[in-house]
């Protein structure tokens, strides 16, 4: 993987362009031929760049090879470049399932990702009532802290289908969804766990 050139998406100027990596455009130094760490981590909106950096020093990623990445004023903005063998290890952090499917086949093939987790959850502000949320997610820890109540997780096969699957069983035996696309009224909890199961074992 760290021997892939990268397509060139435009040049910005000629110190910087933005290269396709997967499905990102990233912008590449070619100053410090680094790559921009802010740009990859637009794959999660829960983690920064400095979370990343917190996270990968306590693991002693970069403590080791401080030279890997470098912390630079980039249009105005603090950001972190680092180097493309960092990238792997980047997507891994952020994404298990994507970070793997990365370093197996060094892209994003949608097919080669659609393993994941099929869900049913209930969020603290709707504990005490009958609303429940479904869904899907790489990574049900990230997506949810332990606060939110996980009523259901499955791993599937094809978790974009499964979830497709579920909505219109829930939308066909609850009506419309109440908030949002994905939040359901559910009269028996156990009767939707019923239905969660029939869907999640067809995709297992």
């Amino acid at each position: 993987m760290t021997n892939t050139e990268f397509e060139t998406v435009k040049k910005i100027d000629n110190e910087t362009k933005v290269v396709r990596i997967g499905d990102l455009n990233v912008r590449y130094s070619k100053k410090y031929n680094k790559y921009s760490l802010s740009d990859i981590l637009t794959l999660s909106e829960k983690k920064t760049s400095h979370d990343w950096v917190r996270n990968a020093s306590t693991q002693k990623i970069l403590t080791k090879n401080p030279e890997l990445m470098i912390s630079v004023r980039f249009y105005g903005t603090r950001t972190y470049l680092i180097d493309k063998s960092l990238i792997p290890i980047v997507l891994f952090w952020i994404d298990p399932v994507v970070g793997y499917n990365f370093i197996t086949y060094g892209s994003f093939d949608t097919e080669r990702c659609s393993e994941g987790l099929l869900y049913i959850v209930q969020k603290p502000k709707d504990f005490n009532t009958k609303r429940y949320k479904i869904g899907r997610t790489f990574n049900i820890t990230q997506r949810y802290d332990s606060i939110v109540n996980r009523v259901k997780v499955a791993f599937v096969n094809d978790m974009r289908a499964a979830e497709t699957e579920l909505l219109e069983k829930f939308e066909k035996m609850y009506g419309a969804p109440t908030k949002g696309k994905e939040t359901f009224e559910v009269d028996e909890i156990a009767k939707a766990i019923k239905l969660f199961d029939e869907v999640a074992e067809k995709y297992m």
